[in-house]
């Protein structure tokens, strides 16, 4: 298989390669103990970035539009309020941010090691065919919205 489309085909579910990146982490510091301190600061961190996904996910479901990252053309709304003013992508970042959570409490810098390709995948693959996908559904106005709101945080 050609490896442009095997990383196309990664590329589209986000939430596997999240769950796989966690899986590695886990594997990558089998014999890390967290600490108290670490623990705390780690379940704060992913409890975060699950409130921002949760928060992403609400606003897309109010909008009552596609949320589904394999088919981006399927939005029927550019939902840009709420947690939208501040990120075009609340639930990558509530991603990114529950694995640096994982990552901290791990108390081992090999644990932030699965974050890389995720970021990789999700900035230079993924986001760039939605972004795709809505430039051509909403026009002008998802590009006005782009330029007044980061792709991240």
């Amino acid at each position: 298989m050609d490896p442009v489309a095997i990383v196309r085909t990664a590329a589209r579910l986000p939430p596997v390669l999240g769950v796989a990146a966690l899986a590695a982490q886990r594997v990558l510091t089998r014999s890390s103990r967290p600490q108290a301190s670490t623990n705390a600061a780690g379940a704060a961190l992913a409890a975060a970035g699950l409130t921002v996904n949760i928060l992403g996910q609400r606003e897309m479901k109010r909008a009552d539009t596609s949320m589904n990252p394999i088919d981006p053309t399927k939005a029927r709304t550019l939902v840009s309020g709420g947690v939208y003013q501040v990120t075009r992508n609340p639930m990558y970042v509530g991603i990114v941010l529950v694995l640096v959570g994982h990552a901290l409490r791990r108390r081992d810098p090999k644990a932030l090691l699965p974050i890389l390709p995720l970021l990789a995948v999700l900035d230079g693959v993924q986001i760039p065919l939605e972004e795709e996908a809505l430039r051509a559904t909403f026009g002008g106005e998802y590009g006005d919205y782009s330029a007044g709101v980061r792709r991240w945080l």
